[in-house]
Formats: C-alpha cells, structure tokens, sequence
C-alpha cells in the first residue's frame, strides 16, 4: 500500500488532510532520496506520522517540547544536521528557526533508518 494511503488508513485521516500533506510528503521523499536515507516500512510509518504532526504542530504555531535532552549524545551530529536540513526545508514557510526538541525527535527515526541500511536490515 502506497504510504500516503497507509498513513490516511493508520491515523484515520480524511482525503483532503492527505491532500494538504502531499506538497510536505513530497519534500520530504526528495529530501530522503538526495541523502540516499531509506526506511524500513516497517519503521515509515512511524517517521512519516511524526512528519504530518510535526507539519501539523506548524500550522498552529506549536513546537514538541521537554524532549529528554540526554537523547541527543545517542544521535550522530551528522544526523542532527541533517534533520535540521529537513525540518527547516518543510517549515520554511511558518517558521525560520525549528527548536532542538523537534530536530531531536525526528533524528531518532533518520538514525534509526541510516543504521538499518548500513548493516543491511
């Protein structure tokens, strides 16, 4: 099942809230591929559900907040990077700077996919 159908499905959302994350799931697909970055579909719908929230938080002006900080020394400083890439390149039009708990958030599951791939998972 196509993954925008999956995450309709998976989160019971209408038509049009897959209509109006097409233009954000396309930027983000680039984004994956540019980075030679591939998810497990097991672990996509997980990343892409983080992303319509993390979309969904734009529109209404809200960011994820207390993320435990410790977190951050398990991720990779190219991955954080990287994610800062994205999340600014998806919410360039609501914000110009993203905070660190939602880079942090979304590096976990890049991370996760990047360590999948290189041990061949």
């Amino acid at each position: 099942m196509e993954m925008l159908a999956l995450l309709e499905k998976q989160m019971q959302l209408s038509e049009q809230d897959i209509l109006d994350f097409s233009p954000y799931y396309d930027k983000i697909c680039a984004f994956l591929e540019k980075n030679h970055i591939q998810f497990d579909e097991n672990f996509a719908l997980g990343f892409y559900s983080h992303m319509y929230a993390f979309v969904g938080r734009l529109k209404i002006g809200e960011m994820v907040q207390d993320v435990d900080r410790t977190l951050e020394k398990e991720i990779e400083p190219r991955v954080m990077v990287l994610t800062k890439e994205l999340l600014e390149s998806v919410g360039n039009e609501y914000l110009s700077v993203v905070s660190k708990d939602e880079i942090l958030l979304a590096s976990i599951h890049i991370q996760t996919a990047i360590l999948m791939q290189e041990k061949g998972e």
